[in-house]
C-alpha cells in the first residue's frame, strides 16, 4: 500500500472516529439531561412535612446547651431561652397562655432581675433585687403611667406623678 493509499484510509478512520465520538456525546447529553430532568420532577412531586417537636436546642463546641426553644410541661407557654456559660438561664422571652408575652433578665445565679410583661393587656416592667423581690417598676393602667419603688417587704416607698399617656394621633 502506497502512502497516499495509507493516508487515505487513516482520514477514513478518523471520520467514523469522530461520528461515534459525537453521537456518545450526544447520548451522554441527553441521558445527563434526563437525570437532570427526573430529579427536578421528584423533587417538585415530594410532599414535604413540618418538623414537629417540643423543644430544640442549641449546643456550643463544649457540648452544652446555650439556647433552647420550648413549650412548658404544662403546654401553656412558648419560651425561648438563653443560657449563660455555665447553663444558667440569662434572659428568657416567653409567650404565656395566662400572663401572655413577657420577656425577662436572670444574673448570673439565675435571679430575675428584670421582667417585662403585658399583664392583663397593660404593660408592666418590675425590678429585682437579688432575692428576686420586686423594688421598683414601671406600670400603665387606664392610660396612666406609673413609676414606682418598693421595699423589700413589698411595701411601696414611693410613686411618680401620675402620666397620661397620650392617645396616637389619628387625624394625620
Amino acid at each position: 500500500m502506497q502512502i497516499e493509499e495509507r493516508v487515505t484510509v487513516c482520514e477514513m478512520q478518523v471520520q467514523c472516529l469522530r461520528r461515534r465520538y459525537a453521537w456518545a456525546v450526544g447520548i451522554l447529553s441527553v441521558g445527563v439531561v434526563m437525570l437532570c430532568g427526573v430529579t427536578v420532577w421528584m423533587a417538585l412531586r415530594t410532599q414535604y412535612q413540618d418538623l414537629a417537636a417540643q423543644s430544640f436546642s442549641l449546643i456550643d463546641s463544649q457540648g452544652r446547651e446555650r439556647a433552647a426553644w420550648r413549650i412548658d410541661d404544662t403546654g401553656a407557654a412558648a419560651v425561648l431561652a438563653f443560657f449563660g456559660a455555665s447553663g444558667e438561664p440569662r434572659v428568657v422571652v416567653g409567650n404565656h397562655r395566662d400572663r401572655g408575652p413577657e420577656f425577662a433578665l436572670l444574673d448570673k445565679n439565675g435571679v430575675l432581675r428584670v421582667w417585662v410583661r403585658l399583664e392583663e393587656e397593660k404593660p408592666r416592667v418590675s425590678v429585682m433585687d437579688a432575692a428576686a423581690r420586686e423594688v421598683g417598676g414601671f406600670v400603665v393602667r387606664k392610660g396612666i403611667a406609673t413609676l414606682y419603688l418598693k421595699k423589700a417587704d413589698g411595701e411601696t416607698t414611693w410613686l411618680a406623678s401620675p402620666v397620661k399617656c397620650l392617645e396616637p394621633d389619628t387625624t394625620r
